[in-house]
């Protein structure tokens, strides 16, 4: 089951991503979880680093799934498997 929304880094709204960097900071939580039908949705705004490790289980599929952004820091919007997102959170705790 391919669960990767696909979409290129410049089809996602700046809207959406100004929503979604809001959100975590008033949650003063870098990284957000939302399990739904089956699927896992992830967003985070972290450093260019830990997305690297957040989005490498994701191999070829994580093209489209990030957007980065000033100051070294990344937004990750993906929605992804279960089996995924465990893997793309056990990475991004691990440090480099």
């Amino acid at each position: 089951m391919n669960a990767l929304k696909k979409v290129s880094a410049d089809q996602i709204p700046t809207d959406r991503i100004t929503d979604i960097v809001e959100r975590l900071k008033a949650r003063n939580v870098p990284i957000s979880l939302i399990l739904d039908d089956g699927l896992a949705v992830i967003q985070a705004h972290v450093p260019s680093g830990q997305a690297a490790r957040m989005l490498k289980p994701l191999g070829r599929k994580a093209v489209g799934q990030f957007y980065a952004m000033p100051g070294n820091m990344v937004v990750i919007d993906a929605i992804i498997t279960y089996r995924q997102a465990g893997r793309m959170l056990a990475a991004g705790r691990a440090t480099a």
